[in-house]
């Protein structure tokens, strides 16, 4: 395979890093984020919020087809790509978002995924009060449910550590998609509880399983019927 073919597809690969970089800070940018302007009843802020993480989630997906073209061009076995594809849970979750918000529920596949509502921070004394819009909940009948940010942090994650291992490239592309934490402390909350902690703290919860069973139960239910 000559250079200049090989240097065409690192070039693709790595406008896909930047495209996805850009949609990652789209999604998380303050000014759309902050509960001061995120009106969650308006219908039109809620489209925006699904077209800015379905843009990430697309963006993360067709990175494959990219990734495929170098491995080829490289002499990397391109069942190596879509075996890492395939066994990464959070780009499984990524495509059939991608899938079924192209083709409608039921998907290529008979994928039912799909967002479905808002994750929030309230303030504890003020519950009515917004203080932050983190994401939505994406909602995959086969797959589960998952807050959309930390499918998006896992997924870049895990191509920044196999393009590393393969190709030698992404090695800052992760910290510049994920706003740095420092050494911020990080409690795990259970379920129902409410803590004080101080500013900067991480706080991470999953969802209660009843509410994640009703919810994947429900998207088998809407693809079936789709």
């Amino acid at each position: 395979m000559s250079a200049a073919k090989k240097a065409a597809a690192l070039t693709a690969v790595l406008d896909k890093l930047l495209s996805i970089e850009a949609a990652m800070q789209d999604a998380v940018s303050p000014e759309f984020t902050s509960g001061t302007h995120a009106p969650l009843d308006n219908a039109v802020y809620k489209r925006r919020c699904e077209l800015r993480i379905h843009t990430a989630a697309l963006s993360v997906w067709h990175l494959s087809d990219a990734v495929k073209r170098l491995a080829k061009r490289s002499g990397v076995d391109v069942e190596d790509v879509k075996q890492f594809c395939a066994q990464e849970n959070s780009i499984r979750v990524l495509q059939n978002l991608s899938n079924s918000q192209k083709h409608g529920l039921g998907g290529t596949d008979k994928q039912s995924c799909f967002l479905n509502g808002f994750v929030t921070v309230h303030r504890l004394d003020k519950p009515e009060e917004v203080v932050a819009v983190l994401g939505m909940v994406i909602t995959d009948g086969k797959e589960g449910v998952f807050p959309s940010m930390a499918v998006l942090h896992t997924a870049i994650r895990a191509w920044g550590a196999w393009l590393e291992q393969r190709f030698g490239i992404a090695q800052d592309w992760v910290a510049r998609c994920i706003p740095k934490s420092g050494n911020a402390p990080i409690v795990m909350l259970k379920p129902d509880e409410h803590v004080t902690v101080e500013q900067g703290t991480i706080l991470l919860a999953a969802l209660p399983d009843e509410l994640s069973e009703r919810l994947r139960a429900e998207a088998v239910r809407r693809g079936e019927s789709a």
